[in-house]
């Protein structure tokens, strides 16, 4: 069976974004598996409005000129992610070109487009661009709940590339509960919400290295993440710490995470921190289970995407 290139638009590696991360693994993960993968270095895109247009233009003008002549596009070491070496115009019918869900639009006019939701359309942005005829991918069950777009369709495969960095996090070595007493925290996307402790008493991680945060999370007795999704609550969690996720607005238990299973050793507000305790435990079989499988979704993802966008026949 003939199967497509795969193009993926992605920004440079920084070992600090999960988003930016998982999109190199996945160009790994196809090149590693028999697939053909490339990134092609993003540029920032934006939503032109009549009423206001002038602002975001030159935004945008000024973000893809850092991105192409200021920032060196950087790739991570050990990963197979060669960069696409053609222009625009060599995206023909035999790719498929991977973008995530803040970009908007279609900026390389590629025909076969897969829309992958590294969060929840909107909210990084407040609104989505996003075109017909392209098959939306979830990284997450919670990121597509309830959402749809008429002439598109919503792939069965939840693409979930988990834990690029857990390398970093272990309790080996880690302070027993009993001696921890310091708090640590993150704002990251939740950098909006109002602060319920006191930050002059906590340690905030935004902007360490990985080995630096591990570190911490072996002697801290409470984390505190004000963004709902980073994978770091887990990191803490694996680690030892009580793993606190400052809840967003309006937005339920169940809503913020559906899945049981994917809840171990997290607290979804103050008042579930014994629950997390006791499930604690299960968090690392859970995530070896997910890791196990990452092979199996790259070929199921696959799979969905060449029944979606059949393949032109050998000439």
């Amino acid at each position: 069976m003939k199967f497509k290139k795969f193009i993926i638009f992605a920004p440079s590696y920084a070992p600090d974004s999960g988003g930016i991360g998982v999109l190199h693994r996945l160009c790994h993960l196809l090149n590693e598996n028999g697939y053909e993968a490339s990134l092609y270095p993003s540029f920032k895109t934006t939503i032109i409005h009549k009423e206001s247009w002038l602002r975001p233009l030159l935004s945008c003008l000024a973000g893809a000129f850092k991105y192409k002549y200021l920032r060196p596009f950087k790739t991570k070491s050990g990963l197979n992610t060669p960069i696409f070496k053609g222009n625009r115009r060599a995206i023909g019918e035999d790719c498929v070109v991977i973008y995530s869900e803040g970009v908007a639009g279609n900026p390389l006019g590629a025909q076969h487009v897969v829309r992958w939701l590294l969060h929840k359309p909107g909210y990084n942005y407040g609104l989505t661009c996003f075109g017909n005829s392209e098959l939306i991918v979830s990284f997450n069950e919670s990121y597509s709940m309830g959402f749809s777009l008429p002439l598109s369709k919503m792939a069965k495969t939840i693409l979930n590339l988990p834990f690029e960095n857990l390398s970093y996090y272990t309790s080996i070595d880690a302070l027993p509960m009993r001696q921890r007493s310091e708090v640590a925290y993150c704002l990251r996307k939740g950098r909006d919400k109002p602060l319920i402790h006191d930050a002059s008493q906590a340690i905030l991680i935004d902007g360490l290295s990985h080995q630096e945060i591990a570190e911490i999370f072996r002697r801290v007795k409470t984390f505190i993440s004000y963004d709902s999704k980073t994978a770091y609550s887990i990191f803490a969690a694996v680690c030892g710490a009580d793993s606190i996720v400052v809840p967003d607005p309006g937005v339920s238990l169940d809503d913020w995470e559906p899945q049981v299973i994917k809840r171990y050793g997290l607290s979804y507000g103050f008042e579930n921190i014994e629950w997390a305790r006791e499930t604690r435990p299960l968090l690392m079989n859970e995530i070896q289970k997910d890791i196990d499988e990452t092979v199996n979704k790259v070929h199921a993802f696959v799979g969905e995407v060449n029944s979606y966008f059949p393949c032109p026949p050998y000439r």
